[in-house]
């Protein structure tokens, strides 16, 4: 699970709250009682370098 976070993190500090924060929310609302490999796939998070290059990309089509 610690790689799942690094990679969508890409190492951020910061990215790595915000997974966080969101997988708990995640979990709590499922009723569930911690944060798992399918909680977060489920989130479907955007990694900052993606989500950064995405107007840039949408220019250039």
């Amino acid at each position: 699970m610690a790689k799942i976070i690094h990679d969508l993190s890409e190492g951020l500090i910061g990215e790595v709250v915000e997974i966080v924060t969101r997988a708990a929310v995640a979990a709590i609302s499922r009723g569930e009682d911690r944060i798992t490999d399918a909680t977060l796939s489920d989130l479907g998070y955007v990694p900052l370098s993606r989500r950064r290059n995405s107007a840039l990309r949408h220019e250039m089509t």
